[in-house]
């Protein structure tokens, strides 16, 4: 009798056992999802890190290939190159309108 009474106990006691056994194995492949999940986000942002690291270098490099002072210098010249090029073409409007002028002139003549 004694073992009649301890085999609904014992069934009872596995049954728990084996329900939080269950229980367990869902979080755990729940912790394991969420796991993978953080290890993409990681990959994703060790890929951003170095994209940010390759700005950074191409931005040193340019920094040392063109400096601000060469940038200022550039624009110096750019302004320079425009104030000629009106002087040029404002000479050879004058110079063409005078050569008419005198065309006419000898015409008349």
């Amino acid at each position: 009798m004694a073992d009649q009474n301890r085999n609904p106990i014992n069934h009872t006691v596995y049954e728990l056992l084996v329900g939080e056994l269950e229980s367990l194995n869902e979080r755990l492949k729940d912790l394991s999802d969420k796991l993978n999940e953080t290890n993409i986000k990681l990959t994703e942002v060790s890929g951003m890190k170095h994209a940010i690291n390759d700005l950074k270098d191409w931005r040193k490099e340019l920094e040392e290939t063109i400096s601000i002072i060469d940038l200022s210098e550039i624009r110096k010249d750019m302004r320079e190159l425009r104030i000629f090029k009106t002087q040029v073409i404002t000479i050879g409007s004058v110079i063409t309108f005078l050569l008419t002028v005198l065309t006419v002139i000898m015409k008349f003549l």
